[in-house]
């Protein structure tokens, strides 16, 4: 009656064959339980990701066919060809990493492997914000310590490592200093601070490496906050990307780590990473 679980009452020796054929049948009938349990763990990963797929490449795809129905109806001045044509190139890409980001996180809830190494985070970290100055130059961006008493006398960044996937830690970066550019005003300033967090009163606990991605934008409520790392949740600030943050929090717990918005002193908002160093 489709239920996958039962099995047949095992009355006899396993010395006889009676016995040995009621023991081999409950073996194949957890074979057979265990088979169907992971079709329908594929099956829910597939309807996700075509979920996922569906809802995040919606606004760009009717974006691209409704500049194209525009310049093909003739609707498009000749002097605004390039400005369309533009947008149409724009919403491309954007589509292109919607793309990477849904395979990214399709890859992550099949569980595969990452390429465990030494990461220096600070490096990583400078490197993210000299490609953030090139895109977006009218920004102030900064590399300095989470200790506001070092910030305070000047001194530079720790130099801290981890042990994680290059690519994906650089991607962590990427993400959170994309958010940034898309949903906080052009111009304002943005920091990432990085220090060791405070030692816990367990002296055998695992240390821990903090990163903080600090914006001066509009700031975020405590709910959207709470909301933000949501798969597909879009409201208020910061959530526009749709899955970017909640690729992000994966990202960080395959590596052991949490993420979080945590409170500022003023105007604006900060993401808070936390890796284990070892």
């Amino acid at each position: 009656h489709g239920d996958l679980s039962a099995r047949i009452l095992v009355t006899e020796p396993r010395t006889t064959e009676v016995g040995s054929l009621q023991r081999a049948i409950n073996t194949m009938l957890t074979q057979n339980e265990s088979s169907f349990a992971a079709q329908v763990v594929a099956q829910e990963r597939m309807t996700r990701f075509v979920s996922d797929a569906s809802h995040e490449l919606r606004t760009p795809l009717a974006a691209i066919r409704g500049y194209g129905e525009l310049y093909r109806m003739g609707g498009v001045p000749a002097n605004k060809t390039g400005e369309v044509m533009g947008r149409i190139e724009t919403e491309s890409n954007r589509m292109g990493r919607l793309v990477d980001d849904l395979l990214q996180l399709a890859r992550i809830d099949e569980g595969r492997e990452m390429s465990m190494e030494p990461v220096n985070l600070t490096d990583l970290a400078a490197g993210a914000l000299s490609d953030m100055m090139v895109l977006a130059p009218e920004r102030d961006c900064g590399l300095i310590p989470l200790d506001p008493r070092d910030e305070a006398a000047g001194k530079e960044a720790p130099s801290l490592q981890v042990i994680g996937d290059r690519d994906r830690l650089s991607q962590i970066l990427t993400n959170l200093l994309g958010n940034v550019v898309r949903h906080t005003p052009s111009g304002t300033p943005v920091e990432i601070a990085i220090g060791m967090a405070p030692p816990r009163a367990n002296p055998t606990a695992q240390p821990v490496v903090v990163v903080e991605v600090r914006d001066h934008g509009p700031g975020i409520t405590p709910e959207h906050a709470r909301l933000a790392f949501v798969r597909q949740w879009r409201a208020g600030p910061y959530a526009g990307a749709g899955i970017g943050l909640h690729l992000t929090q994966a990202l960080v717990a395959a590596h052991g780590g949490s993420v979080e918005f945590v409170p500022v002193d003023g105007p604006g908002a900060a993401v808070q990473v936390r890796l284990p160093r070892s």
